[in-house]
This record gives structure tokens, sequence and C-alpha cells, in this order.
């Protein structure tokens, strides 16, 4: 098991030469994969192969090793997709560039070069590439959903005059997310003629046994092939439209992938949303064009400019900070614009600090006294009712060895007509009604000692 692991990172050399985050996590998520394999085949790799438990043991050690290791790579995974975002909004294709990939007068000129072929083999490859060019500027698919494309699946195609440009669409069956569905390329008037005569002139010339894609039951022949009559590898549809998409727009700069094209079309659409237009297209059916999720778009294709989005937010609390009640006093604060600040004043630790400034300081930093009680005032015909409650009810106080405490206080004024009449239950509480009686005791027996 070691000498597995060891031939894994030394023959990627993932230690000698430098890699970026992606790419080593990208390694490490293979090792995994494979450790996964090991474990899941237990038996039968014991069985065959005479693995021991301890060779298990260790590859579940292992797989704890890469785990933890992946995991230190988070905070530079995040960077890296900070620096990567900046690079993509940079590179992204401005509204002119894609105005011009649909309406450069070099439509003409290859529209006319399709028409009158003088030499097949020698127009093959150029043609081809402004094909597949056209395919995914209109349609933002993958470069694999063109690769994938039988001939099957070009002659099964349908016309759609739904909108204003009516479109011959087709739909790719093998694609990398074949789970969702079929992916659809569209073909306007101008590029269906074209693949027409690709299809009868120039396919030919190359076509041979292994133009076929290879499904279970049975082989499709592919639409788009290389010059030696196989399939087009999708890593290399990026180096072909970079060509054609610059003699369309000449201004174009960076290589033009089917990513940066995708990634400028869910932009462009976002952007509009963003500023209040409508492009008559909601996100739901551009993911579903494109085939991926609304949050795959949102994640990996939506870039916006996070420095003016920021800005935005401020903007925002700019807004809103002079409709917010403020709690200094008005004399303290300075106006500027729209803008209330509180002007604060440095102080030298060489220069003491003035009386003035430490009384406030002092003021400030002490703790807050609370607030003496409120005093309460009862009425004198309150007071009468309230003690002639209690001299009649002494009597049966007496008989029940009950002490004049709050809540006997509170049952002699709920029985009597007098307090009842006044009230006194709803205007004070038991406390309040009991204070009362032990403050009158307290005047009588100070009157009662002056004589």
């Amino acid at each position: 098991m070691v000498q597995i692991r060891r031939t894994f990172i030394e023959g990627n050399r993932l230690l000698k030469n430098p890699r970026k985050v992606g790419t080593l996590r990208a390694y490490l998520t293979a090792l995994q994969t494979f450790y996964n394999f090991l474990l899941t085949r237990a038996s039968s790799l014991a069985n065959e192969f005479g693995f021991h438990e301890t060779d298990f043991k260790l590859v579940k050690e292992f797989q704890g090793r890469v785990s933890n290791w992946m995991k230190s790579f988070t905070e530079e995974i995040a960077n890296r997709k900070t620096e990567v975002h900046r690079e993509d909004f940079s590179l992204l294709l401005t509204s002119t560039q894609i105005w011009n990939l649909f309406n450069s007068p070099e439509h003409e000129k290859y529209e006319n070069r399709f028409e009158e072929l003088d030499d097949p083999g020698t127009e093959f490859v150029e043609l081809r590439d402004y094909l597949m060019t056209m395919l995914l500027v209109q349609s933002a698919q993958r470069p694999g959903a063109v690769c994938n494309l039988t001939i099957d699946e070009f002659n099964a195609g349908e016309w759609d005059d739904s909108t204003g440009v009516k479109q011959f669409v087709t739909l790719t069956k093998r694609h990398k997310t074949a789970g969702t569905g079929p992916a659809s390329l569209s073909w306007d008037n101008r590029t269906y003629k074209c693949a027409r005569i690709y299809l009868e002139k120039l396919r030919p010339t190359v076509a041979n046994h292994h133009s076929f894609l290879q499904r279970k039951n049975k082989k499709e022949p592919l639409f788009f092939l290389t010059t030696n009559g196989n399939p087009i590898p999708s890593s290399q549809i990026s180096n072909r439209i970079t060509k054609v998409a610059k003699l369309l727009d000449p201004s174009i700069q960076g290589n033009v992938t089917g990513k940066r094209i995708r990634k400028s079309a869910v932009s462009r659409h976002r952007q509009l949303a963003d500023s209040g237009g409508s492009s008559g297209l909601s996100k739901d059916e551009l993911a579903r064009q494109m085939s991926h999720s609304t949050s795959t778009a949102e994640g990996h294709y939506a870039m916006r400019d996070t420095v003016k989005g920021r800005a935005k937010a401020s903007n925002f609390l700019r807004h809103i900070a002079p409709t917010t009640p403020q709690k200094g006093s008005p004399k303290r604060r300075k106006t500027q614009g729209s803008w209330k600040y509180v002007e604060r004043r440095k102080v030298s630790p060489e220069k003491p600090l003035g009386r003035g400034f430490r009384k406030r300081l002092q003021k400030q930093i002490s703790p807050k006294k609370s607030p003496k009680p409120k005093k309460i005032f009862f009425w004198p015909k309150e007071v009468n009712a309230l003690l002639n409650a209690l001299l009649n009810a002494t009597k049966s106080l007496q008989k029940e060895n009950r002490k004049i405490d709050v809540d006997a206080v509170w049952d002699c004024v709920e029985k009597d007509k007098e307090c009842q009449k006044l009230k006194m239950t709803q205007k004070y509480s038991k406390i309040q009604l009991s204070a009362k009686v032990k403050k009158c005791a307290k005047a009588d027996k100070k009157s009662k000692d002056k004589k």
C-alpha cells in the first residue's frame, strides 16, 4: 500500500512540479476514489491477490491522511476561486463582441465558400470549424454536445418558429449532464444550409470506419470529424473555434472556449436582470437550454463585478444613515452633505488630558444610577376607608390568629364596600396598600409619644 501511494505521488510529480490547488485536489480526489474501490472490493481482493486485514487498515489510515490533506486546501482554494472569478470577469465577451459574432460581414464570405466548393479537401477544416463555432455561440452548450452530435440526431431535428428567428433544433443525447436530458443545439437558416452542404460534400472526404459513436446496441455515424475521420475530442474545440471567433471580431483577446461563451451568456443575462431590464427569458429557461441547473449557473457561470456589488451595498448604508435615529446631541454633530458624523478628537499620549475632558469621560464611564421610585399619593377619603376596613376586620383577624401582613391588608380591602367603591384594588397594588398602613401606624405612634 505504501508503494502504491508513493508511485501515485511520484509518478504524477505532485511534490516536484508546482501545481495549482484545484489541480492538486483533483489528483487527491482520484486517489481517494481508488482507496474507496479497494475497501469496497476487500473480500475479492483478499481471495484473488492475498491481501491481509493489515493492508486494509493501512488503506483506511491513508484515506484519513489524504482527507486531512485536502481539508488544508480550503483557504487556498477560496483565494484561487476569487482570482479565477476576476480573470473570467475581465475576459467576458462584451455585448458588442457578441453582436459581431452573429452579424459580422465575414458570415457572407463563409457562406459563399460553402456554396462555391472548389476543393473540399482543403476547405474541410476551416468550414467545419466555422460550423462548430456558430453552434456554440448560438446554443451556449458545452463542446461535448457538438462533438457527440450524430447524423441521425441531426436528421431528427425540427424547426421552431415560435421566436422571432426561425431555428432548426437538434438534440444530442450523449453529453456531460445527460441525466438532465438531451442537449439542444440551435441552427439558424444560414448555419443549417451550410450544415447540409458540409454533410453532403465535405464530410464524405474524411469519413471512414472510425467515424462512429458506439452505442449499446449499434454504431451511429458522427456529424463532426477530424481530418483522419476520427471523433473530435472536446478538449480540442477551443483551439479550433478561437481562430474563427477572432476573424468574426478581431477585438476579442485570448482563447474563446465553450466555458467563456457560457459565462458571457449567463453573466449578461444576470446584468440585464439586475439593471431592471427584461430579456424575455427566465433563469430556469436559460439553465435548461445550457443543460445545467440554476444553482450551477449562479455558482460557476454568473460573473458579477464584486467591487461594484460591494459599493452598491455601501451606497445603501449611506442612504439609510440619515434616516436612522441618532442618540447623540445634535449640537455635537456636524453635517456634511447627506452624512452625519461624530467629530473625534485625537489625544497625544504625551500630553495629559484636560480637566473638562476628564470630567466628561468620567460621566460617560460611570455607571448610571437607578431612578428614584415614584411617590404614591392617597386621597384622604381613601386613607380613611383603608383604616376603617382594618379596624372592622381586626376582631376577625385576631380570631384567626393572623398578623396584619400584605395579604391580610389586601383581603380587608377586597371585602370592604367603601374600598370597592373607590376601586382601591384596581388603583394600588398589595405592597402599596401595606406600605400605607405601616406609614399611618408609625405616624400614629409618634403622635402618641409626643403627648
